[in-house]
């Protein structure tokens, strides 16, 4: 009736306002209620409200394609099976920093319920990397090569590269609640058996906020808190999250424990110390070996190198200013570690340590570093800084041999240490040491890179094998309000006996 005394021009204008309208109501319910937001929605792709999905992306997926998904899936209420109790919780009600879906309302057990990585029933894989670094990239697809090939379990890798933009760290709690109102199939465990967010953690933001209901990896390899620098809600949030039952915490290196604890008072239940295997996945392989490089072989094994970078620039014009010849400068990326092995290679640490630190170690690379007391002396006159503090750099002292891999007490066997400047020119007697000593030196590297490589191969495994499949799995109300015991990997020393 009313719709018919609308003049006729007027009438598209008021079919479009009011579709809008329903539209808007049905958008505001799905963000209260999430679980409306999943029923009968079939996946067969990635979710299409990615940031950037445009970016070009380095390495390859494993194996095999995202599309592999198969059209069957379809999301119900995050498809995690449910005691009745817990089906209809509003985000709105739900404690976000203090509560895992594990938790809150009911206790959940998954005790009986097959495992992520069954050898007896090994299904692929299917996996959300979240993060921006070329290196960390590389390091995940190496490690669940080597993890799940053995077990004839494939990987299907989905990337994603922004929480909203390229280059945003900073992710607030705004942003976090936008981008999981978009995008809130990453949380479904039917289509991603696990998230791993590596190198940005404030990545992981819209995720734990939301308790999203897959199991989670959080890889840290620079400073938790990186663009959100000291911001205590997030601080409270990766406490809380660390000892979540669907949640693991690794860490790259002994730093980012400490930084948590001392700095920004989170004391993260850290599931394993991981640092870098060094490996290199099939895809980096391929790519290293078609990249142009420049032809070192007019550079003598025996010389001293160092990368073209802002700190060994610095270094250039020391030795300039001394009318000392310094190393050879060489391209930082010249077909990857390939591309430098078994050099000789100077280096003015600018973080806690790096992706390249292991892979070149892989490679029968020696690595010449000023010693711990000159790092120091050039870090209190304001040469050189290490990223440690966050926003601030970090008057190391003895925190520099005591978590920083470039001089820990335990990993200094495998470096050579300079103590002043003119040490690097030929014919020193510093180079005559390096000479003399490389190729006992070399031995002792290669015997340590078989014991970290299968240590941190370990402990992503047992990470993957504490997790539970859960789009089939069921769950059980625990009897008791108490948390099961916090996991923790069970891992032989970061150093072998030697």
């Amino acid at each position: 009736m009313f719709y018919a005394l609308i003049p006729r021009e007027r009438k598209t204008r008021y079919i479009a306002g009011l579709a809008v309208l329903v539209g808007y109501l049905l958008l505001l319910l799905s963000y209260r209620y999430p679980s409306y937001a999943f029923h009968g929605t079939p996946i067969t792709t990635k979710p299409q409200n990615v940031p950037n999905p445009s970016v070009h992306h380095e390495l390859p997926a494993i194996d095999v394609p995202v599309t592999h998904i198969s059209e069957t899936h379809t999301a119900t209420a995050y498809n995690v099976p449910s005691t009745e109790a817990t089906q209809s919780s509003p985000l709105d009600d739900v404690d976000w920093v203090l509560s895992s879906w594990m938790d809150y309302p009911n206790p959940l057990s998954f005790q009986g319920s097959p495992p992520l990585l069954d050898p007896a029933n090994p299904k692929p894989l299917n996996v959300l990397l979240v993060n921006d670094h070329s290196g960390v990239e590389n390091e995940i697809h190496a490690v669940f090569h080597e993890v799940l090939t053995p077990l004839g379990v494939t990987a299907n890798i989905t990337y994603l590269q922004a929480i909203t933009e390229m280059f945003e760290f900073g992710i607030t709690d705004e942003m976090a609640r936008k981008f999981f109102f978009e995008n809130r199939d990453y949380c479904n465990s039917s289509l991603y058996d696990v998230i791993v967010v590596g190198d940005v953690i404030s990545f992981s933001r819209p995720f734990l906020q939301a308790a999203c209901r897959t199991n989670i990896i959080l890889y840290v390899t620079q400073r938790f808190d990186f663009g959100v620098w000291g911001n205590p809600e997030f601080q409270q949030l990766l406490t809380a999250a660390s000892g979540w039952p669907n949640v693991r915490v690794m860490v790259n290196n002994l730093w980012e424990i400490e930084y948590a604890r001392k700095y920004r008072n989170a004391p993260l239940h850290v599931f394993a110390y991981t640092p870098s295997t060094g490996i290199l996945s099939p895809g980096a392989l391929d790519i290293f070996r078609g990249v142009p490089h420049t032809d070192l072989t007019n550079i003598g094994m025996d010389e001293f190198t160092m990368g073209k970078r802002d700190n060994e620039e610095v270094l250039q014009r020391m030795c300039d200013h001394l009318s000392t010849t310094c190393p050879i400068v060489i391209p930082v990326y010249n077909g990857g570690p390939m591309g430098i092995a078994d050099r000789l290679l100077v280096h003015i640490p600018y973080q806690v340590n790096t992706m390249s630190l292991f892979e070149n170690l892989n490679h029968g690379v020696l690595y010449i570093l000023p010693s711990a007391r000159l790092y120091n002396l050039w870090v209190d006159l304001g040469i050189f800084v290490i990223d440690g503090r966050g926003e601030g750099g970090e008057s190391w002292n003895e925190a520099l041999t005591s978590f920083v891999d470039w001089w820990r007490d335990d990993l200094q066997p495998l470096f050579f240490y300079f103590e002043e400047v003119r040490d690097l020119a030929p014919g020193s007697a510093f180079h005559k040491k390096v000479l003399r000593e490389a190729g006992a030196k070399r031995e002792r590297v290669r015997k340590y890179m078989e014991h970290h490589r299968s240590r941190s191969l370990g402990a992503w495994r047992q990470a993957l094998e504490s997790f539970h499949r859960l789009s089939d799995s069921k769950p059980l109300r625990r009897l008791s309000g108490d948390p099961d015991s916090l996991p923790v990997a069970h891992l032989p020393p970061p150093v072998p006996d030697m």
